[in-house]
């Protein structure tokens, strides 16, 4: 595991074995400049009353970013509009 950033707050230690690999290596790469913010596995309760998770929200110089972090095999192409998951030739 990376060691803790002053800029990273969270861990990944409620999730799954695919979970916590891809937040280390986002973790392990990113940046430790006080211009990048990284919040990682958290809840908020939305205006309906739902509890919502967040895999990992980031603030950059470029913007700020939600990702959701998947684990299923094979590629996602597409565009802004259209996504297609190649899983073994099959396109979904």
């Amino acid at each position: 595991m990376v060691t803790n950033l002053h800029n990273w707050v969270g861990d990944s230690a409620s999730r799954d074995q695919g979970f916590i690999a891809a937040i280390e290596s986002i973790r392990s790469q990113f940046p430790a400049e006080d211009s990048w913010r990284a919040w990682c596995n958290f809840e908020f309760v939305a205006e309906d009353g739902s509890i919502n998770d967040v895999d990992l929200l980031v603030f950059c110089p470029q913007g700020f970013f939600l990702i959701e972090v998947v684990s299923r095999g094979g590629r996602l192409e597409g565009d802004a509009g259209t996504w297609t998951w190649d899983s073994g030739g099959r396109k979904v």
